[in-house]
């Protein structure tokens, strides 16, 4: 039960700082030309936002005490 609520903390307390920190670097690889490394940071950054839920959900399954 306390591992549930530490996964909680764990994912709502700091994903927006990290997901600040990260575009922040792609906006550097941007800035010097690599247009490319740029657009796959985003396109991952996309596809994990798409699948928060059940990134969570898995989160707490396998951090669930047997």
């Amino acid at each position: 039960m306390q591992m549930g609520g530490q996964v909680r903390a764990i994912t709502q307390s700091k994903p927006t700082r990290l997901e600040a920190t990260i575009m922040e670097l792609a906006n550097c690889f941007e800035q010097r030309g690599s247009l490319d490394v740029a657009d796959n940071v985003r396109g991952a950054l996309d596809t994990i936002s798409r699948n928060e839920d059940f990134l969570n959900m898995s989160l707490a399954v396998l951090m669930t005490p047997e």
